[in-house]
């Protein structure tokens, strides 16, 4: 079993962007074996099952927290990529609307 406070700071950690091998460095620097400090990064990895297992709502929620992360870590470029074609369908369906087919270069 491992320590629940290397399993938190593992947590942690990963939650803030770290990779799983730079938690499992950190632990071994200050004093944990590698067997111990891979099992809790594992553990920290895994979602919290229930005795019956994750509901279906558990798994919309890890989903989501999942996707939060990823926004949280994307950087203007890719919200700059995802304006600019949110921009290009816009004007396309513009185009489309008004009759506009001389707008639309289509070879």
């Amino acid at each position: 079993m491992v320590d629940a406070s290397a399993v938190e700071y593992a947590r942690k950690t990963l939650a803030d962007g770290y990779s799983e091998s730079e938690v499992v460095k950190a632990l071994t620097d200050s004093g944990w074996n590698q067997a111990d400090a891979s099992a809790a990064v594992r553990q920290a990895t895994q979602p919290a099952k229930t005795a019956a297992g994750a509901s279906p709502l558990d798994k919309v929620k890890a989903f989501l927290a999942k996707v939060e992360e990823r926004v949280k870590k994307f950087t203007w470029v890719g919200w700059l990529g995802i304006a600019l074609f949110v921009l290009a369908i816009l004007i396309l369906v513009w185009a489309l609307a008004v009759g506009c087919y001389h707008c639309i270069v289509i070879k």
